[in-house]
């Protein structure tokens, strides 16, 4: 199976699970942080949709300067920044 394949296949089924109704939702996980900040983004958006944002944002306010700068400011930053907006 081809990269590409197997990233549909894997589309297709986060986007089926999100369409379960029901009162609550666990995740079980490995490590997601240690690998891209994407899983985590992924799994939170399963347990509380819009928490974290859109995937977009999430990955150019954190994702990119964390994991492409290492930028260890980037969260405390961006926390600040979300606040004084809201």
């Amino acid at each position: 199976m081809g990269r590409r394949t197997s990233r549909t296949i894997l589309q297709r089924q986060s986007q089926a699970v999100r369409k379960f109704k029901s009162d609550y939702r666990v995740a079980l996980t490995g490590t997601p942080v240690e690998n891209r900040l994407s899983e985590l983004w992924s799994i939170l958006e399963f347990l509380n949709p819009g928490y974290l944002g859109s995937a977009e944002g999430f990955r150019k306010r954190f994702a990119l300067p964390i994991e492409r700068y290492n930028d260890k400011e980037a969260g405390k930053r961006n926390d600040r920044e979300y606040s004084s907006s809201h």
